[in-house]
């Protein structure tokens, strides 16, 4: 599950990357139901039966430290990202905010465009 986590993370990057709300949406969704599978489970599985216990313990707890080192720096790079993201659209907003002083709508007239070109 730990490595689905790590994918969903990985094509949200990308998503953000490539400004596509949608995907980017799908994977939030995805890391969600990941996040709460995770948390329903009882106990590890121990993947190597045909192991001494001690040896799968040590394999295992390996592994784990591996996917959780990867989805811990794919969480990094995703959380820049994001916060990337909305510093630029704060910029925009703050442009928008700013223009909107500095430049009045046009005055309506009586009579408009279309009638003057008729």
């Amino acid at each position: 599950m730990l490595n689905s986590l790590a994918v969903s993370l990985e094509q949200a990057r990308t998503a953000v990357l490539e400004s596509d709300i949608e995907t980017l949406r799908q994977e939030t969704a995805r890391q969600q139901e990941i996040c709460v599978g995770l948390r329903r489970l009882p106990a590890p599985i121990l993947p190597w039966p045909s192991l001494p216990a001690a040896q799968r313990t040590v394999e295992l707890k390996e592994k784990i430290r591996q996917v959780e080192t990867q989805v811990a720096q794919l969480n990094r790079v995703y959380g820049a990202l994001l916060r990337h993201a909305r510093r630029t659209v704060d910029i925009f907003c703050r442009v928008l905010t700013s223009a909107a002083l500095t430049y009045t709508p046009p005055r309506k007239t009586a009579r408009s465009i279309c009638e003057l070109g008729s």
